[in-house]
């Protein structure tokens, strides 16, 4: 048969924090619990929400005890009748403060942080922590940080070369940058192809989605009586060996004409105009 145990409080009216019945209470008249199983009381006539812990013992977490409706800290702030409380995920508590016919919400200090590269390794962590009615309590523990490889990026570029002329690329021109240490340039694939002159790859014209290991062995070549200032482009990713990068990068080729070559050895005469 199901029983009925008491977990916190007694019959007897008032405030007091501490462990189960031996905790006061004055007309709680709301909880909820959060993910780590604490019960948060809407502890009404003492104008005040209190925390059961899963071990029973009880303490206060948000109210004065002065009647009011002051917004200032969790341990000086001041509430009116509160009738009703939740809270969230993100331990954010909000308290249907009747009295002052206000929903009000608390966000509770947490610890956080978004570790960055820099911070790869492990730290040593001392912590002190005080609920201004007993004294500090101390504690040392180690917060460890692993490396997760980001995707590395790379730069849309241009260049401008004559027409019927040959490009040799190197690794620098693709701009690639990596913020994980010791990553380094593998390879890139060719997302798009340039759709006027050509890309050759050791001596083969490059296929769509082909990687390219060796960028020095990758040309373009620009066509003969060809030239624009916009004349082709190319789409390519860069890869540090393990992942490629997130964004697609474009290369724009502009070809220039050729010095037209003044034949000196010609015969023909020159043509006068006619007065």
């Amino acid at each position: 048969d199901a029983k009925v145990t008491t977990i916190a409080g007694n019959q007897r009216a008032g405030f007091k924090d501490g462990f189960g019945t031996n905790a006061l209470f004055n007309r709680p008249t709301a909880i909820s619990i959060d993910k780590e199983d604490n019960i948060y009381v809407a502890d009404s006539y003492n104008n005040r929400i209190r925390k059961i812990t899963p071990y029973g013992r009880v303490v206060t977490v948000v109210g004065s005890g002065k009647i009011g409706g002051y917004n200032d800290t969790a341990l000086t702030s001041t509430f009116s009748n509160p009738k009703g409380v939740s809270i969230d995920n993100e331990n954010t508590i909000y308290i249907a403060d009747s009295g002052n016919n206000q929903i009000r919400k608390v966000s509770m200090p947490q610890l956080c942080g978004i570790p960055t590269n820099d911070d790869i390794g492990e730290h040593l962590v001392h912590l002190q922590v005080s609920d201004n009615h007993s004294s500090p309590k101390e504690q040392n523990f180690r917060i460890v940080v692993k490396n997760v490889n980001d995707a590395p990026t790379a730069s849309n570029l241009s260049l401008v070369i004559k027409e019927n002329t040959m490009r040799a690329f190197k690794q620098e021109d693709f701009k690639f940058n990596d913020i994980d240490k010791g990553n380094k340039f593998e390879s890139l694939i060719l997302t798009s192809l340039p759709q006027r002159g050509r890309l050759e790859y050791y001596g083969e014209s490059v296929q769509k989605d082909q990687y390219i290991s060796n960028v020095s062995k990758l040309v373009y070549i620009a066509d003969l009586h060809t030239s624009a200032k916009r004349y082709a482009k190319f789409n390519f990713k860069v890869s540090d060996g393990n992942i490629l990068s997130k964004e697609e990068y474009t290369f724009k080729v502009s070809v220039t004409p050729l010095p037209k070559v003044v034949d000196t050895n010609s015969t023909q005469p020159l043509k006068v105009p006619k007065k």
